[in-house]
């Protein structure tokens, strides 16, 4: 079980980077082009849904390491 929960805490971490990296790679370029006079309210929506996905990851992450914080290791 313990073994699960760290890799299922890994995969959330993992899909918390990949968010992370398409604000980065994707979503600033376009909010920065619509700060600069165009309106995209597609770029916006993005973020304001990329923002509740990774807080959402982010609390299941803390959830998964109180998880692994109440059981025992497994034995070697």
């Amino acid at each position: 079980v313990y073994g699960q929960v760290l890799l299922a805490k890994l995969a959330l971490f993992s899909a918390m980077v990949g968010l992370a990296a398409d604000n980065r790679l994707r979503l600033v370029p376009a909010l920065a082009r619509a700060a600069d006079g165009g309106t995209d309210s597609a770029a916006f929506t993005r973020l304001r849904s990329h923002v509740c996905g990774e807080l959402g990851l982010g609390l299941l992450v803390l959830l998964a390491v109180a998880v692994l914080g109440a059981i025992a290791p497994a034995a070697e």
